[in-house]
């Protein structure tokens, strides 16, 4: 709205100046006077005008006197006249209406605004908004980008922490296992190997045999004890040793085991005082035999 006033009052400005200097282009020159004159002295004589000039009617009575004055002729122009430049026959009342109205009416659009010069103008507008907008959309994409990768670091960090936990918790149990299978081993190691043997015992015609078999090594001492006649054995160690039944004959009547701290005794009972008693074990000492004679 400033603008518009402002472009009014310049219009005004310039109608005015415009109106002094028709005005003094249409003014004649003053003539030069030579000298001085009399205040009686004779102004020229005006141009004839054709058509002459017409009486006045007489005034009648009781008339106000009016005087008429004769019409102008089609034609002002005379031999040697003069010729000026046609009077603006705008009047200053109509001049502000029309500047009023040119106040009201929105103003022309200049050739600055012209609807080709305005799109051309617009063109480069709407260029730099598209390559903002591009701009701004490569930068979301960009952040999304940033945003993923650390989302894919973050997983991967998560994923190495649980294989990481799953590490520690299978060496724990590693470790649970051999402490228990330590635990075994000393208890082994605290507890006496029990060995296992059999005793089978073979008749002959003048004595019997007492034969120990075992699937380990045979380590013994042994007595001939009399009242009652027998014949002991003491295993090293603690054994489990089984026996089959007696069979019939001259000296063996019976076969005992005892299991005292650190050693099995086999105790081989008899009918008499044999004669002769004799002991003799392999080479690889899993088999002991007691022969005893009558």
């Amino acid at each position: 709205m400033n603008k518009v006033i402002a472009c009014l009052l310049l219009a005004v400005a310039l109608l005015g100046m415009a109106l002094v200097m028709l005005n003094q282009q249409l003014t004649p020159p003053a003539p030069t006077l030579q000298g001085p004159q009399s205040a009686t002295s004779k102004l020229p004589d005006l141009p004839s005008i054709e058509g002459g000039r017409q009486s006045a009617p007489p005034v009648q009575d009781g008339q106000t006197a009016r005087q008429e004055l004769p019409p102008l002729p089609d034609s002002l122009e005379a031999p040697g006249a003069e010729h000026r430049a046609p009077v603006a026959s705008t009047t200053l009342a109509e001049a502000r209406s029309q500047e009023t109205a040119s106040a009201v009416q929105p103003p022309e659009p200049s050739a600055a605004v012209q609807p080709g010069t305005q799109a051309g103008a617009e063109k480069p507008a709407q260029e730099a908004l598209d390559e903002a907008r591009r701009q701004e959309q490569a930068r979301a994409e960009a952040e999304a980008k940033r945003q993923e990768a650390r989302r894919q670091e973050q997983a991967k960090a998560e994923a190495e922490a649980k294989r990481q936990e799953a590490r520690r918790q299978e060496q724990a149990k590693a470790e649970a296992e051999a402490k228990r299978q330590e635990a075994r081993k000393q208890e082994q190691a605290q507890q006496p190997r029990i060995k296992t043997g059999k005793v089978v015992v073979f008749a002959r015609d003048k004595g019997a045999t007492v034969r120990l078999s075992s699937a380990e090594s045979i380590d013994y001492r042994h007595m001939v004890l009399k009242e009652p006649d027998r014949v002991v054995l003491d295993l090293q160690g603690s054994w489990n040793v089984s026996a089959a039944g007696v069979p019939r004959n001259v000296l063996v009547t019976n076969i005992r085991f005892g299991s005292f701290p650190g050693r099995t005794r086999v105790v081989i009972d008899m009918k008499g005082t044999p004669r002769q008693t004799r002991l003799s074990q392999t080479k690889d000492r899993r088999q002991l035999d007691v022969r005893v004679d009558q």
